[in-house]
């Protein structure tokens, strides 16, 4: 995938993750508190994708997604280590 495609693609699961975190916001101020966790949850995952896609990497599973999250974005000093927990733990 070249430069400009990664960016787009990247963009997309960017504006999906917004959105997603706005659905939660939504369905927080609604009482719907459970489904909250969810529409936070794929959030997050969208723009840990996003990550991965700017940086060439890609991931069919949750738990891949979290593993190339560690390696390629923590470990390797993408991302500090304390933020980088933090965010690979909120997605179990």
């Amino acid at each position: 995938m070249d430069a400009e495609t990664k960016l787009r693609e990247a963009r997309k699961l960017l504006e999906k993750a917004e959105t997603r975190l706005k659905e939660a916001k939504l369905l927080y101020e609604s009482g719907f508190h459970e489904a909250v966790l969810n529409r936070a949850y794929y959030s997050v995952y969208s723009a840990a994708k996003a990550i991965l896609t700017l940086l060439g990497y890609e991931s069919k599973t949750h738990g891949g997604l979290r593993k190339l999250l560690g390696y390629y974005v923590v470990e390797s000093g993408v991302m500090d280590k304390k933020y980088g927990k933090i965010l690979i733990n909120s997605m179990i």
